[in-house]
C-alpha cells in the first residue's frame, strides 16, 4: 500500500495491514505532517482525487503538535547524546579497547526519491487518541464512593424518621421496619450515654 504525504507528497510503501478498516493518524518522517488515513483497496488503483482542504484552525493545531513533537524528540535525542558524552567521559580509558565500529550509512530520505521500510513508518503511526472515556481518577473515586455512602444514610435516616407511615402503607414490611426503628432507638442511647460521659468527665 502506498502512502503520499499531503504536505512535501514523499511517498511511503506500508502493509496494508497497518492501516485499521475505520483509518488511522500517520505522519511523516520527512516533513513531521500529520494526516488522517483510510485503507485503499488493493484491487482499485488510487485515483488522483483533489485534497480537501482542512480548517484552518484544524491545521493549526496538527502543527503545533507536529512542532511540539519534533521538539520534544530533538530534546530526547539532545539529552541521549549528553548522556552518552558524559559516560564516554567517565569511563576509564582501555588499550585493549577496540576501535568503534563504524557507523552504518544513512538511509536515503524519502525526497530523494528512495521509499523507507515499512518498519520505519510503522514506528510513526500511532492509533488516534481517544478524547473520552478515559477510567476515573483516584479523587473522582472517591468522591463518588462519598456521595453513594451519604446518599444510603439520607435513604437509611428517612426510612426511621417515617418507620410509622411506611409500616401503615406496607403492613407486611411491619416487623422488619418495627425491629430496625428499634436498633436505631438502642443506637441513640448508647450515643446519648456516651456523650454524656465524655462531657462530664472534661467538666
Amino acid at each position: 500500500m502506498r502512502l503520499t504525504c499531503p504536505n512535501c507528497r514523499a511517498e511511503y510503501e506500508v502493509d496494508e495491514a497497518v492501516i485499521p478498516p475505520a483509518g488511522r493518524d500517520v505522519e511523516c518522517s520527512a516533513c513531521d505532517h500529520t494526516w488522517f488515513q483510510r485503507p485503499v483497496a488493493a484491487s482499485s488503483p488510487e485515483p488522483d482525487l483533489p485534497q480537501r482542504e482542512l480548517d484552518p484552525r484544524t491545521r493549526t493545531i496538527l502543527r503545533e503538535e507536529a512542532e511540539r513533537e519534533a521538539a520534544a524528540r530533538r530534546r530526547r535525542r539532545a539529552a541521549m547524546a549528553a548522556m552518552a558524552a558524559g559516560e564516554t567521559r567517565g569511563a576509564p580509558k582501555s588499550q585493549d579497547a577496540s576501535p568503534p565500529a563504524p557507523a552504518a550509512p544513512p538511509p536515503p530520505s524519502a525526497a530523494e526519491g528512495a521509499l523507507p521500510d515499512a518498519d520505519a513508518i510503522g514506528s510513526t503511526l500511532t492509533p488516534r487518541e481517544t478524547e473520552k472515556g478515559d477510567a476515573p481518577s483516584g479523587r473522582r473515586g472517591f468522591w463518588l464512593g462519598f456521595v453513594a455512602v451519604l446518599l444510603i444514610a439520607l435513604v437509611l435516616g428517612a426510612v426511621y424518621l417515617f418507620v410509622a407511615d411506611l409500616s401503615r402503607a406496607i403492613p407486611a414490611a411491619e416487623p422488619t421496619l418495627s425491629a430496625y426503628a428499634d436498633r436505631i432507638d438502642a443506637l441513640r442511647l448508647t450515643l446519648d450515654g456516651w456523650l454524656r460521659g465524655v462531657t462530664s468527665g472534661t467538666n
